[in-house]
């Protein structure tokens, strides 16, 4: 780095905890120079010419999300301020500034197994799981009570009718709820996030089965812009992705999704496609590689 600095005596700071990693240091630099200074250690935009940030050390991965500064001293320079948009105060001596960092590289969390999302062409990608359960009210035309005059011949269905023509069931799923935090992002694909929202993806894709993954949308902020840069183009967001999987084992290693449903008309019960009346199925498709789309950065937002 080319601005000199010193750090206090009392940083950094460490946490490691249930609730996660953080890490906090505190630095003096000469009064002019805090600008500089933060702009070398967060980072301008790599992917316009510029500088990654400066991770902490010997923890490569966390990387610097916010920052304050304060003077410290109280050596005023003296100065008549004739636009209070234009005009600060300024000190002879040193600014003190605080960077907290966070892991925000996806080596640190990404999730073992078959899953693998693509890694984004700039930035730093964030993964969670979660859960969400869902209940599907079925009728108590296609049910019946299993095993109610258990019989020895194995080619008989050991079944009994639901009597009751009023009967119904909950039955509940559950689905699993993947989330994407897309960090220092310098033009998101936006006409893409409008694009595929609802949709599923049609083919097996980075671990997912067909039909079982579902786009539900994204969410989208600016992040911190950097002192004394504020051009637009150098301005970062946070994108976070939310995808839902349902994947239902309907036995035989055969699996369905978001596609099919449980039919419980007598006689033709089982999972099926629906459709609309027009034959189209409920949600429409991502073809291929569709999805890693998201994970691309676009110069173009005004495209429809």
């Amino acid at each position: 780095m080319a601005t000199t600095f010193r750090e206090l005596s009392d940083s950094p700071r460490e946490h490691f905890g249930r609730d996660g990693v953080r890490f906090s240091r505190r630095f003096l630099v000469d009064y002019a120079d805090r600008w500089t200074f933060l702009r070398e250690t967060m980072g301008d935009g790599e992917a316009f010419g510029g500088v990654p940030p400066v991770g902490y050390p010997g923890f490569s991965s966390a990387k610097p999300v916010s920052f304050d500064t304060e003077p410290f001293t109280e050596r005023l320079v003296k100065a008549v301020f004739s636009d209070v948009g234009e005009d600060l105060n300024t000190y002879l001596g040193y600014a003190l500034i605080t960077i907290n960092y966070e892991p925000i590289d996806l080596g640190l969390n990404w999730p073992t197994g078959q899953i693998n999302f693509p890694m984004p062409e700039v930035g730093y990608l964030n993964y969670r799981m979660s859960f969400a359960a869902a209940s599907r009210m079925i009728g108590g035309s296609g049910l019946a009570w299993a095993g109610a005059q258990p019989s020895m011949d194995i080619t008989k269905n050991d079944i009994e009718p639901v009597t009751d023509s009023e009967f119904s069931k909950f039955q509940r799923m559950h689905d699993h709820v993947h989330i994407l935090t897309w960090s220092r992002v310098t033009s998101p694909p936006f006409w893409e996030m409008r694009r595929y929202i609802n949709h599923v993806n049609m083919n097996n894709w980075r671990g997912f089965h067909q039909e079982t993954l579902l786009f539900e949308g994204a969410e989208a902020e600016i992040e911190i812009p950097l002192p004394g840069d504020l051009d637009e183009t150098r301005m970062t967001w946070r994108i976070t992705y939310t995808f839902r999987e349902r994947r239902i084992d309907a036995g035989g290693g055969i699996i369905y999704g978001w596609q099919h449903d449980y039919r419980t008309d007598p006689g033709k019960e089982g999972w099926e496609v629906l459709t609309d009346s027009n034959g189209n199925r409920l949600y429409p498709y991502v073809t291929f590689d569709g999805f890693d789309s998201l994970f691309q950065i676009t110069q173009d937002l005004n495209e429809d």
